[in-house]
């Protein structure tokens, strides 16, 4: 059953490689919940933010650190290193078990490709089936996904490149505010027609009528 809180959104730390700090202290909104998965306690304690929740099984975090944290963080769950899920999947089921419905995670893009393709495939899966609207962030792009019936809308990214990628064989998709727009258009998952689309207007919009979609929008290079 979900706890009471106050939280409006999750801002979860990943233990991936530590991204530029400048941006990383952007994320935060008053009133966060903030989530750090092991090594993403470093990501946290650089932005000078008071962690809510640490888990994870603490293989990649400095007994230093995790002294420290273990003394200021207001809860630890500790997992044992043999366990069955990623600590960041740890970090979603917590923020579930939480009843907070919005989620963003940065330092969980990048680094070692296996941990990133599970990120980007498996999280945001589980976010979905748990009701959680997830966003995988990092400086130069944000990824979501959409499920039938489902909408994403992306403000003020003109110019920025919106690609779309199926997770099933078959998806259907509608997107307008972009130089290619589509209209109840199948999307296969063994074809790049989704790749590089670019956003022209203020507000681009995504409707995915069949099937799953991914939604990385990035800089253009």
């Amino acid at each position: 059953a979900a706890m009471p809180n106050n939280f409006r959104r999750a801002l979860i730390f990943g233990g991936g490689p530590a991204p530029r700090l400048e941006w990383l202290k952007t994320l935060y909104r008053p009133g966060d919940c903030i989530v750090a998965a092991d090594r993403g306690a470093l990501l946290a304690q650089s932005c000078d933010l008071k962690i809510d929740y640490l888990l994870g099984d603490f293989d990649s975090l400095p007994q230093e650190d995790l002294k420290y944290w273990s003394t200021q963080c207001k809860h630890r769950d500790k997992f044992p290193a043999d366990k069955d899920y990623s600590d960041l999947e740890l970090a979603l089921r917590k923020v579930h078990t939480l009843g907070i419905s919005e989620a963003l995670l940065a330092g969980a893009l990048y680094g070692r490709l296996d941990h990133c393709l599970f990120n980007i495939i498996a999280i945001l899966q589980l976010a979905d089936e748990l009701g959680i609207k997830a966003t995988l962030a990092s400086e130069n792009c944000q990824i979501n996904q959409a499920n039938a019936p489902g909408h994403l809308q992306w403000q003020n990214h003109q110019e920025k490149l919106l690609s779309l990628m199926a997770l099933d064989n078959s998806s259907v998709v509608s997107l307008t505010g972009c130089r290619w727009p589509l209209h109840e258009e199948a999307l296969l998952r063994n074809s790049t027609r989704g790749l590089s689309n670019v956003i022209v207007s203020d507000k681009a919009e995504l409707t995915c009528h069949r099937g799953r979609v991914l939604a990385i929008l990035s800089q253009k290079q």
